[in-house]
């Protein structure tokens, strides 16, 4: 096997792995604040605020709110690292929730199931008459409850999201666009447009906006004054976000996708988040009836774990958990219930990178539960930081290649001479096959496995920068030295002047 060849082989291989890692993955930390003022608990908070200073520097999170639960009541809400470039991280500082505001959609729902309003079982077009689908059976046949339950048979791997700027109501549309990638009803995958068309359902039913009905219905009630449902009017003194490029946090702002409404935009403060948790676990709620707060705690299929409606249900460690999660392009976050403990916990992080999301998430609710449940908690687990290094070091690597490759032209057409056509084309078309393996599993492969499309602009600025920085590096280098390969193959070669 020739050099070319090993190279080329090589590079493959690099960028499966990597594409693979992107896959199952999609500075210092200031002081506790010591303004805040938590109410008495049995929680070492001492030790959760050690805890969690450690988790930030691990995975590299500017800045972190949390709020736990403790007999049914908020005990303790604590700020952690930056809101901003010189601005400190307050309790109270509120941010993005991402699809933590699934279940307040899911609750606006329910809320008009009880007053008469809505039947979960009816199907959506009773009430959004101008909604529609690529399949027209399917688009009879959806129902409200599929859409809470993500069993409408839509995802994104059918569907390519509209721009940015598109409003609720012409995203709702454009899912005439949306192709039904499995059975309605049959199947859950996660699709964040299902919730968006429950927003239209409220605003449809009510005739009011949806951030309104929200506000009023939930919002007031609950007495969450530092969250809101309108992102056209955020609460003052909102924390900046941050992406993260090779473990290293950069400032970034995100656009709000309108077209997201009941999937995303409401934002909230952590305490805000508990005082919700609590009215949707606990018994009397003040926002909804029993019978409603056990469906939404009712996973498909009566499923011990899963996904209700709007509510997801989980356990680990042998702890049953229900909540829901969030992630935003800068941020990130967690509400997590433990109904058998009486107890919660909120985390809230101005960062928005899918390896927090997949690693830190996950980390730093263990440590929680393990502090509401008596223990002490510690870090287990692999820190983003780490991985980062190995991005950033397969990076360097991918350069120093794709150099090494262009320096090494300088033979090729003198090579090629002694090589068959066909091995002059294997020569060439290594390289081009690089590029041809990553857009198949990032484009293809990857989405029919885990239902979620891969999307360039989102996933590649926000959620896997230097991820997407290192793939895209793989393939032009690859490709660019596949190119000039060709080109000097095909070029017309000076003649000896001592031949005939």
């Amino acid at each position: 096997m020739s050099r070319s060849q090993a190279g080329g082989l090589t590079a493959v291989l690099r960028a499966v792995l990597v594409v693979l890692l992107g896959s199952l993955l999609l500075g210092s930390v200031a002081a506790p604040d010591s303004r805040s003022a938590p109410q008495a608990g049995s929680v070492d908070t001492a030790a959760v605020d050690r805890f969690l200073v450690q988790q930030m520097r691990g995975h590299g999170i500017p800045g972190l709110t949390v709020a736990l639960v403790e007999d049914g009541r908020v005990t303790y809400v604590q700020a952690y690292g930056a809101a901003g470039p010189g601005r400190a991280m307050e309790p109270d500082t509120p941010m993005p929730i991402g699809s933590m505001t699934k279940p307040f959609t899911a609750v606006a729902v329910l809320q008009l199931v009880e007053a008469g309003r809505v039947e979960l079982d009816a199907p959506v077009q009773r009430y959004v008459p101008w909604f529609e689908v690529a399949d027209p059976e399917a688009s009879r046949a959806i129902t409200v409850r599929q859409l809470l339950q993500h069993t409408s048979g839509l995802s994104e791997a059918g569907y390519r999201l509209p721009p940015a700027d598109t409003s609720l109501e012409d995203g709702v549309r454009d899912l005439r666009n949306a192709q039904p990638t499995a059975p309605v009803g049959q199947v859950h995958q996660y699709f964040n447009p299902n919730y968006a068309v429950l927003a239209a359902l409220v605003q449809e039913v009510t005739g009011r906006p949806y951030a309104e009905v929200v506000q009023e219905g939930i919002l007031d009630p609950l007495g969450m004054a530092g969250s809101s449902a309108d992102p056209g009017a955020p609460p003052e003194g909102m924390a900046d976000g941050y992406i993260t490029m090779f473990g290293m946090p950069i400032q970034q702002d995100a656009p709000v996708r309108r077209h997201r409404d009941g999937a995303d935009n409401i934002v909230s403060t952590a305490a805000d988040l508990a005082q919700f948790g609590i009215a949707v676990d606990a018994d009397d709620s003040p926002v909804l009836s029993d019978s409603s707060r056990q469906a939404m705690a009712d996973p498909i299929g009566g499923q011990d774990v899963g996904y209700g409606l709007g509510w997801e249900v989980w356990e680990s460690g042998g702890v049953r958990m229900v909540g829901h999660a969030g992630l935003d392009p800068t941020f990130t976050g967690e509400l997590a219930m433990l109904p058998d403990q009486d107890a919660g916990l909120v985390v809230l992080t101005n960062h928005g990178h899918l390896g927090e999301r997949l690693l830190a998430t996950p980390q730093i609710r263990e440590g929680l539960v393990a502090a509401l449940t008596g223990q002490q908690p510690e870090a287990r687990g692999l820190p983003w930081r780490g991985v980062a290094a190995v991005l950033f070091l397969g990076f360097l690597a991918v350069v120093f290649s794709t150099v090494r490759g262009l320096v090494r032209l300088r033979g090729w057409p003198e090579r090629s001479r002694h090589l068959s056509r066909g091995r002059q084309a294997w020569e060439i078309g290594s390289h081009v096959l690089t590029a041809a393996v990553v857009v198949l599993l990032m484009y293809w492969v990857i989405p029919k496995l885990i239902g979620r499309s891969f999307n360039l602009v989102e996933v590649g600025r926000y959620h896997l920068p230097d991820l997407t920085l290192l793939v895209v590096a793989s393939v032009l280098g690859d490709v660019l030295v596949g190119l000039l390969m060709l080109v000097l193959l095909l070029a017309p070669r000076h003649r000896d002047p001592g031949t005939a």
